[in-house]
């Protein structure tokens, strides 16, 4: 083999090895673990695109060691309305990969009122959990106590994804969303007709890739 094939052969293989190098790290830095809780959040879309807000939000977790927590008094956002004593957790317990260990996430708030495509919806209590054990199936669950829309009590059912659909908006109780790696639980969410606005109360996210 001749010098410059040789010098060629070489800058390959250093090429390869940073190459191999860089897929290793990024995929080290991947977390193993997925969590969030958010009290309230709203997208709102109009013709200039779409706008979301978050009252009440912990973020992802970013490792196995992590913990987050985020807590407001009152939060509102514009047009729309608020709730008070909003409160969000994630935390992960993970140490070692031991059976029982295990993801967990919470959100809640308390005296929900919003106003979504001229509908008030107000309720007492929200809150929803979810949860990620190292080899178990992610499970969770929420609550809604005393829900409204324009005055008339609603009840929710327990069922998962229980949907009521009105005249100008949609409301999903207990939606339910569950991936190969976890589970996210939105205890209440508003949507109007027209799909302008989107509103989740009390959501919580649990994962663990196994």
């Amino acid at each position: 083999m001749t010098g410059p094939m040789r010098s060629g052969v070489a800058a390959f293989a250093a090429v390869l090895l940073i190459l191999l190098a860089s897929s290793r790290a990024a995929t080290a830095q991947t977390p193993p673990v997925s969590g969030q809780g958010t009290a309230l959040q709203a997208t709102v879309s109009g013709p200039f695109g779409s706008t979301t807000t978050t009252l009440g939000s912990t973020g992802s977790l970013v490792d196995d060691a992590d913990a987050r927590t985020s807590a407001l008094p009152a939060g509102s956002i514009a047009s729309l309305g608020g709730a008070n004593v909003l409160h969000a957790t994630t935390i992960s317990s993970i140490d070692g990969w031991n059976p029982g260990q295990e993801v967990t996430s919470a959100a809640s708030l308390v005296d929900l009122a919003v106003t979504v495509a001229g509908s008030a919806i107000s309720a007492g209590f929200v809150m929803a959990e979810a949860g990620a054990p190292v080899g178990g199936e992610a499970t969770g669950r929420s609550r809604v106590e005393g829900l409204a829309v324009d005055g008339v009590p609603i009840v929710p059912s327990g069922e998962e994804n229980q949907t009521i659909s009105l005249p100008v908006l949609t409301l999903v109780l207990n939606e339910v969303q569950r991936t190969g790696t976890g589970i996210t639980v939105n205890a209440l969410r508003i949507t109007s007709l027209d799909g302008l606005v989107d509103v989740v109360v009390a959501s919580a996210t649990a994962g663990v890739d196994q």
